[in-house]
């Protein structure tokens, strides 16, 4: 006899996963996808490796989850138009993903 509840988890991630879009583009769109609740935290970098804004920050419940990124920096002015790294921060591990702002 197997015992359990038919059908819970069937829609939650098997792995971690984050991603940008557009990409290049003019307001990012974050993805990220959590198998388990973790405490997140995504910045902005420049090339040169210096955060340019906090997109997300705080415990995330297992599942998909979207965020915008407006442009601006921390400060409130528009960012300039270039590469930039968006790093994703939890207590498994980083992930980062590359890609161009326009203006």
């Amino acid at each position: 006899m197997v015992l359990g509840t038919l059908g819970a988890n069937d829609h939650l991630p098997a792995a971690v996963s984050f991603s940008v879009s557009p990409n290049p583009g003019q307001k990012p769109r974050l993805d990220f996808a959590l198998p388990t609740t973790q405490k997140v935290q995504i910045g902005v970098y420049d090339v040169t490796g210096r955060q340019v804004a906090t997109v997300a920050q705080g415990e995330f419940l297992a599942g998909t989850h979207s965020r915008q990124w407006n442009g601006l920096d921390s400060q409130g002015n528009a960012a300039k138009a270039g590469m930039y790294f968006y790093k994703m921060k939890l207590d498994s591990g980083v992930y980062t993903v590359r890609a161009v702002k326009i203006d």
